[in-house]
């Protein structure tokens, strides 16, 4: 089937009696699910209602993500609660138009598949990712102050259990893919040359779909929501103020109640207005434009030499080598560079996993106790401790 003419952002075709939606937002690096994305997607969806398709698969033609979530610039243009849980209420009615299909639904996810575009995958009968280190799931809305909106809160926790959909939606930590795969998040795991194969082999023979154990149900049965939500606010409590960041809190509570789409979608709205969410939201767009800024400055830096292992010195040290830079990190007390070593092996074995990785990693970071790397460094930067 070819493109529809009013159509900008999604495509949609026939393979194998399948159809085969795919999202390409005009004009931008990464697919955002504006209201534009939304009402297109609800379109194409009535469309492939009204023919008789042996599955849906939806894909991402981005090279470097499937879609990062919902379009943030458009959240600063929201002025009241009510138009925001409107906007959140369309949203979830298009993801249960998708969820009602009567035929297999797969999301093929490569890339950062973050907020909304996690949600839309969840919306799916079948997640299948791409097995590298660049795929990356999760729901980070706490990050700006809210919650998942477009039905997260629910759907999370019925494919992979309360505890671990928790633990994902108030951290708002991303996973990799095999991490994903481990906790029930996505049903495969296949190089980038085996997706659509592996998606056509899903509709061919349908497995039956993803669902926790028992034991993973049971903090959610209704006798334990209350007391096992005491037991999870105890340490968020020690991070998180309540009166700065309402988000996770509103976002227990919600679960607690059992709520459903109705009062995800209000209580969103009401956070989405408020001062920290707007805050946030402009720190982070503010942060992306820097990062934007930066990717376009060339430079010809290979050596970073940081002066002080301190707290501040040493995260410095641990990031730049992650990022691929050698790095020399000086400090006069050996207890500080060991500190910082070890801190470092910590961060990289959680973000790596691979010994050879973690490895190849650490051999880009090393302590400096005479400075000898300072002749050699492309970049200084002064961390030391100020008394």
């Amino acid at each position: 089937m070819s493109e529809g003419p009013n159509f900008r952002h999604w495509r949609l075709e026939e393979q194998q009696g399948s159809a085969l939606l795919t999202l390409d937002v005009a004009d931008a690096g990464a697919n955002a699910l504006s209201s534009a994305v939304m009402q297109e997607l609800d379109q194409m969806l009535a469309q492939i209602e009204a023919r008789s398709y042996r599955g849906l698969i939806i894909r991402s033609l981005k090279p470097k993500s499937f879609i990062v979530g919902a379009d943030v610039f458009e959240f600063q243009k929201i002025a009241d609660s009510a138009r925001a849980a409107s906007m959140a209420r369309g949203a979830q009615l298009v993801f249960g138009r998708l969820a009602r299909l009567p035929i297999p639904t797969i999301a093929l996810i490569h890339g950062n598949c973050l907020g909304g575009g996690l949600e839309l995958a969840l919306a799916c009968t079948y997640r299948i990712a791409r097995e590298d280190e660049g795929t990356r799931l999760g729901l980070p809305e706490v990050r700006l102050g809210i919650h998942p909106g477009f039905a997260g809160t629910i759907r999370l926790p019925r494919l992979i259990g309360d505890l671990p959909a928790l633990d994902l939606m108030l951290t708002g930590r991303t996973v990799s893919a095999r991490a994903a795969r481990g906790m029930g998040l996505v049903d495969e795991t296949v190089a980038e040359r085996h997706l659509l194969n592996a998606a056509f082999a899903y509709i061919e023979k349908p497995p039956r779909p993803q669902r926790p154990a028992w034991w993973k149900r049971l903090p959610g049965w209704g006798i334990w929501r209350r007391p096992v939500s005491r037991l999870v606010a105890r340490p968020l409590r020690k991070k998180v103020n309540p009166d700065h960041y309402p988000g996770p809190y509103r976002m227990l509570d919600l679960w607690v109640r059992g709520a459903g789409e109705e009062d995800e979608a209000h209580s969103l709205g009401e956070l989405l207005v408020s001062r920290t969410s707007r805050n946030l939201v402009n720190l982070f767009l503010l942060g992306e434009d820097l990062k934007r800024s930066g990717r376009k400055q060339p430079h010809e830096i290979k050596h970073v030499h940081v002066i002080g292992a301190g707290v501040m010195g040493a995260d410095i040290a641990l990031w730049a080598a992650f990022r691929g830079f050698r790095v020399s990190l000086q400090d006069k007390d050996p207890e500080a560079l060991a500190r910082a070593v070890k801190k470092a092996y910590g961060f990289y074995k959680k973000k790596l996993k691979k010994p050879h990785a973690i490895q190849e990693v650490m051999d880009r970071l090393m302590p400096d106790l005479a400075g000898d790397g300072l002749r050699r460094a492309d970049l200084v930067i002064e961390a030391i401790v100020e008394k």
